[in-house]
């Protein structure tokens, strides 16, 4: 009995009784002797089974037992591809390089320097392998790379988030843009004076030399599975944009409806932009905007991720244990 509560019969005191006739309260059965019964009684142990069962009720009828939980792909493979969140934040282990104005001096900081040059190439070259990897073995049926068209869109993206953005069209935003970015898009346009409009657009993109030139650079391109679900990824992409942006706020005044223009701002921006496609269970979804991040610090390069002694497979396992928890 003690056993099937889960007590150890040996932290039992030294005198219990090791059993208890349930006939008899003065009927002892010990390990070592046998009190005297009368004649008209049986010890418990050559009692008819059935009318000892009688008396006493079974440990599953007073703790029926539970259902087994249900492991995680199995309560992932029910639900709605379309509800399952995709916010998965930037891959763990990108390294995003910053512009050589704020990267450290190759001559009062060489080391520091030829550090984080190292890590970017080897970051590199590790993210064209996943990328192919996932690309060329995980997608059942193989994905194409489309290298040439990261750029394009990118821009499209970019440019159409700040349009819509400023137009008030949730509609697009909860479409294009991650469900985090999406939200905090929505709630500044809600907090918007009703009579004010804004107006977005791009004048140029600076053609400066951390973008070779094009105003839009990749720097990072990765590719990988999501645990748990099965023929399920993310392909995130980051683009340093540098442009010349230009809004104005436009307010109506509704006694004599008037508009007034405020005026122009007009300023030289360069930002980090997260783009990203994923697949859920087979179904592809369009690339959509993630948010902006920042370039990687030399602070940052003490991670896990970024251990020299780490291999190929020990990263790419990082990666999606942290996509899975």
């Amino acid at each position: 009995m003690a056993a099937s509560f889960g007590i150890r019969s040996s932290i039992l005191p030294r005198n219990t009784p090791r059993a208890l006739s349930i006939y008899n309260p003065s009927t002892v059965f010990s390990g070592r002797q046998q009190s005297q019964l009368p004649p008209c009684r049986r010890p418990f142990s050559h009692s008819q089974p059935a009318r000892a069962r009688s008396g006493m009720m079974s440990a599953e009828t007073i703790m029926p037992k539970l259902p087994p939980e249900r492991s995680l792909r199995s309560r992932l493979k029910d639900m709605d591809p379309e509800s399952i969140p995709t916010d998965f934040g930037v891959l763990p282990g990108t390294f995003i390089k910053p512009e050589g104005k704020d990267m450290p001096s190759l001559f009062s900081e060489p080391k520091d320097r030829l550090m984080m040059e190292w890590v970017w190439i080897k970051t590199w070259f590790t993210s064209v392998f996943q990328t192919i990897l996932y690309h060329k073995w995980y997608s059942n049926p193989r994905q194409p790379l489309n290298l040439g068209e990261r750029k394009k869109i990118g821009k499209g993206l970019h440019e159409l988030m700040y349009t819509e953005f400023a137009r008030g069209n949730e509609r697009f935003l909860r479409a294009r843009c991650s469900p985090g970015l999406a939200k905090d898009l929505i709630r500044r346009i809600r907090k918007r004076n009703p009579k004010e409009t804004l107006s977005w657009n791009i004048e140029k993109y600076n053609r400066t030399p951390s973008t070779f030139f094009t105003g839009v650079r990749v720097l990072s391109d990765r590719a990988t599975a999501i645990p748990e679900l099965a023929d399920s990824g993310i392909r995130q992409i980051i683009l340093r944009i540098t442009s010349q942006q230009r809004s104005q706020k436009l307010t109506v005044i509704e006694e004599n409806g008037q508009a007034i223009d405020a005026l122009p701002k007009i300023q030289d921006c360069t930002e980090y932009v997260v783009i990203q496609k994923v697949r859920i269970m087979g179904k592809e979804k369009e690339w959509e905007i993630w948010g902006f991040t920042k370039p990687t610090t030399l602070e940052e390069l003490d991670s896990p991720f970024f251990a020299s002694g780490m291999s190929l497979k020990d990263r790419l396992q990082a990666m999606q244990d942290r996509l899975r928890s």
